[in-house]
């Protein structure tokens, strides 16, 4: 869910966040779910990004692979349901999230090349219009003092796709792999977003098994986009 910023791969400096490194951060999750803004990827997409994500296990399967049903573009995270982000305030804050994104006309986004973050493999999220990111600030501006703020909020914001998560700090391979000229070209599609979606998250959930990653996400209210 966390929103994540490109970094060079590859590079000798890029220092590892294993999931255990912040469980107590997702761990929270467990009694209160965290509420975000995504944007789902189409599962016509999925093919393409499983047989990426198949390459990188042969390479190293220790890591945790996002299952496909999972995949999104963080908008813009809100907070763990009974702290800053309240039952209370809940219709309030949707109310002017859905004004905010009906200001925009549906776009195109496009998934090509693959990078690395300290904390995940992703892939990049091309979107010409910038309106991810124009949500992304108005609703940081309009709910200031309701909802999380993030480093990667505001101008700092890239979209992406997360399809590994680090569990181990020697994941140089992945990095060598990722690196690579077929990696840095991938094309995965496009995608038209109409809607976001507004969503519970158990964050422990994402980071398990096959078993319990279907149940990261609980849907909450769709916004459409104009």
């Amino acid at each position: 869910m966390p929103v994540e910023r490109n970094k060079a791969p590859g590079k000798s400096d890029l220092e590892i966040v294993t999931v255990s490194d912040y469980w107590s951060v997702l761990a929270k999750s467990w009694d209160r779910p965290y509420i975000g803004l995504i944007a789902r990827i189409p599962p016509r997409l999925w093919r393409e990004i499983r047989k990426f994500q198949n390459k990188l296990r042969s390479v190293d399967d220790r890591q945790v692979f996002a299952d496909l049903s999972t995949l999104h573009i963080p908008v813009k995270g809100l907070g763990l349901l009974g702290e800053r982000f309240t039952a209370e305030k809940e219709e309030q804050i949707f109310e002017k999230i859905s004004k905010i994104v009906s200001d925009f006309p549906a776009f195109q986004v496009q998934l090509k090349g693959v990078g690395v973050s300290p904390m995940s493999v992703h892939i990049r999220v091309t979107d010409t219009s910038q309106t991810l990111r124009s949500i992304n600030k108005r609703i940081c501006k309009a709910l200031e003092g309701d909802i999380d703020t993030s480093p990667y909020d505001g101008d700092s914001y890239v979209p992406c796709v997360t399809i590994v998560s680090f569990t181990s700090k020697d994941a140089s391979k992945i990095m060598e792999f990722v690196d690579s000229i077929e990696s840095r070209e991938m094309y995965f599609g496009e995608a038209s977003i109409f809607e976001l979606e507004a969503v519970e998250a158990k964050m422990h959930f994402a980071f398990g098994g096959k078993d319990t990653q279907p149940d990261t996400f609980s849907y909450v209210r769709s916004f459409s986009l104009r």
